[in-house]
């Protein structure tokens, strides 16, 4: 007789559980001793996905399991760890491709190496944040359990039973929180940033129960997804044209070339914005036409 519905489920979440822990476990370890930009990436997002599947089925997890006790709070706090460094990745990547995209005769004075230089600084910072609190209790017993659900996920022993009752109302109450903030993104950092989040949570939460579960009301949740690529868009406009890229006065000697420099960079971005914007409004609309 095959698995049910519900025990592939339990397969399924068990198998992402331990996925996101063999990569946060030995990930950590190795940052210490080099943190690329990919590995940094790659361990923040493991430990964005688990705390959404302990979150999202906490239902079906072992309720004497003491280690769930505070686990939410802990995991957000190690991949907070992370986002100083992720960040500085991420603008020094961004600033490098739209400086490339400006004709010469627009990138005046040394703007490649006050950048290089800011940035640098400030991911030197990051990573010496990083490694001081990794010698201190909390990030040993963070690490400690998570190292332990690489062999046994700390599920209930009538998980299945649980995720059967709950897994496709959890699923569903993700997509709809997802779908309504994507409709209230504008031209706003606060909103987007909920709302890119929003779809990540949608996303991983799905990822959770496995394959054949991406669907959920005629949207898919996987990592192409149009509605959030439309937000890092969006981000990234209203970024700029706020001036929130770099300041400034944090990039050395030449301040006023280098804002100079970062105005068109936004400018550039901004045009982008009213096809971007359509685009995502033409999604929606063909999402609502598959309910």
């Amino acid at each position: 007789m095959g698995k049910s519905r519900d025990g592939e489920s339990l397969v399924a979440l068990s198998a992402y559980i331990r996925a996101q822990a063999e990569v946060i476990d030995p990930g950590f370890r190795d940052l210490r001793e080099d943190p690329t930009p990919e590995l940094v990436h790659d361990v923040r997002v493991a430990t964005r996905r688990l705390r959404t599947a302990l979150n999202s089925f906490s239902s079906a997890l072992d309720p004497d399991d003491p280690a769930l006790e505070e686990i939410d709070q802990d995991l957000r706090w190690l991949g907070g760890l992370l986002s100083e460094l992720r960040d500085t990745d991420v603008l020094r990547r961004i600033l490098a491709e739209r400086l490339a995209e400006l004709p010469p005769e627009l990138v005046m004075g040394r703007v490649r190496e006050e950048l290089a230089v800011t940035l640098g600084e400030r991911r030197e910072a990051a990573v010496a944040e990083l490694v001081s609190q990794q010698d201190t209790e909390r990030y040993r017993i963070t690490l400690s359990s998570v190292a332990s659900w690489r062999e046994s996920p700390p599920l209930a022993d009538d998980a299945e039973q649980r995720l059967e009752r709950r897994g496709k109302k959890v699923l569903a109450r993700a997509r709809r929180k997802a779908r309504r903030r994507l409709e209230g993104a504008a031209l706003d950092p606060g909103r987007n940033h909920a709302a890119r989040k929003s779809r990540k949570w949608h996303r991983h939460t799905a990822e959770g129960l496995g394959p054949g579960k991406e669907r959920v009301g005629g949207t898919r949740a996987d990592d192409r997804d149009l509605g959030e690529v439309i937000l890092v868009a969006l981000l990234d406009a209203t970024a700029a044209q706020n001036g929130d890229v770099v300041l400034p006065q944090e990039v050395g000697r030449d301040a006023d070339e280098t804002s100079l420099d970062l105005a068109v960079l936004g400018a550039h971005r901004l045009a982008e914005l009213p096809h971007r914007r359509g685009a995502c409004h033409r999604r929606n609309r063909r999402t609502d036409a598959l309910k």
